[in-house]
């Protein structure tokens, strides 16, 4: 129960556009969002086949525990949810961040 309450808080917080400017940027903001660039150009979901702006498939996308996006431009709070979940795919994988030179499905 202790951890609904948290989690809710905490999205609660981040979804509030009056508190965005005291969010902390995850250490990999940066590289992530070279990624949406590449992928979508910018921080945008195109559609249900990639239902976030970092070219995951929504298989795997919801895998490792996104919930699909509506398409259009992304808040800030969803660009930090969506990394937290590219950041579970590619530690559960072993991998790094995708290269921003070859865009293409992960």
């Amino acid at each position: 129960m202790r951890t609904k309450i948290g989690a809710a808080l905490v999205w609660l917080l981040l979804s509030s556009s009056t508190t965005q400017a005291r969010i902390r940027l995850p250490h990999d903001y940066r590289a992530w969002s070279r990624v949406a660039h590449c992928e979508s150009g910018g921080w945008t979901v195109l559609g249900a086949a990639y239902p976030d702006s970092l070219g995951m498939t929504a298989a795997n996308y919801v895998r490792f525990g996104g919930l699909p996006l509506r398409p259009g431009r992304v808040k800030l709070a969803a660009r930090i949810r969506q990394i937290m979940v590219a950041d579970r795919f590619i530690a559960h994988y072993h991998i790094g961040i995708p290269d921003t030179s070859g865009c293409g499905a992960w």
